[in-house]
């Protein structure tokens, strides 16, 4: 609840109500504004549930009166893949807006390989001086060139790989950031 502050007492100024199902789902919350000892009810929001995934919300807003539709689908790993918004046209739904996501996996980035040839040697130390001096291309993908795992692409990182290769010195990183 909210309230607001009136000279030297706090006053009612608006809710909101949450109603939940029997596995803690969110499926009903309704916005309320504070009129004297009562409350107007401003837009009521339910909510559909499918697997622990949120499948559909319908917004009924009250004043100016309307209602439009959001409804989700989700890929077999529980990614969301489409986010579909309708409006209400008093007979049917009609389609508003649409977004669609697509998901990569992520690479697995073997720290010091900067030209992601599959090993670590004097041509990632080749590489990794012609992109910090002279512009060549970046490290693919970028983070394969942080070989001291500091945050930071920079002269350490050759110095970290010559040690690594020639002198015996420590690997590069295992997880890069």
């Amino acid at each position: 609840m909210m309230y607001n502050w009136q000279g030297s007492v706090w006053v009612n100024s608006s809710k909101y109500d949450y109603t939940y199902d029997g596995s803690g789902n969110e499926i009903l919350d309704v916005f309320s504004l504070a009129a004297g000892p009562s409350w107007i009810a401003m837009e009521a929001d339910t909510s559909k549930w499918s697997g622990g995934k949120n499948t559909e919300i319908v917004h009924n807003h009250m004043i100016p009166p309307s209602v439009t539709r959001t409804q989700f689908t989700y890929d077999g790993n529980g990614n969301m893949t489409v986010d579909l918004g309708q409006n209400w046209s008093g007979s049917a739904w009609v389609n508003s807006d649409r977004a669609v996501y697509v998901y990569q996996a992520a690479l697995a980035v073997s720290c010091g390989d900067v030209d992601a040839s599959g090993s670590v040697d004097i041509a990632d130390v080749v590489y990794l001086i012609a992109y910090i001096f002279s512009g060549g291309a970046a490290p693919n993908p970028l983070a394969a060139g942080d070989v001291d795992c500091s945050g930071e692409i920079n002269i350490a990182d050759i110095v970290y790989l010559i040690n690594y290769i020639f002198r015996g010195g420590a690997a590069p990183c295992n997880a890069c950031p």
